[in-house]
């Protein structure tokens, strides 16, 4: 498995929203979309220890926000509470 860096839940929640924000993937609405803080949870099957509960905006962004979060998985985990 992957070693992951370790961060805080407010600093990878300002990573995805600085993605969404200013990435290539998504365009119009979806850049308007806002996530709301990670949640900490045991790590699962894939060793990943957070979830993204709700995002605001467009509901037609949902996959796009969802593929976006789960590349952001691979690379993150966060600190345990």
């Amino acid at each position: 498995m992957k070693n992951k860096k370790v961060i805080s839940t407010t600093e990878l929640q300002d990573l995805i929203q600085k993605w969404i924000s200013s990435g290539a993937e998504l365009d119009g609405d979806c850049k308007a979309v806002e996530i709301g803080e990670p949640q900490w949870h045991e790590p699962d099957g894939q060793g990943n220890n957070w979830d993204v509960p709700s995002f605001s905006g467009d509901a037609a962004c949902e996959g796009l926000v969802a593929s976006i979060i789960n590349k952001f998985k691979e690379d993150y985990n966060v600190i345990e509470p």
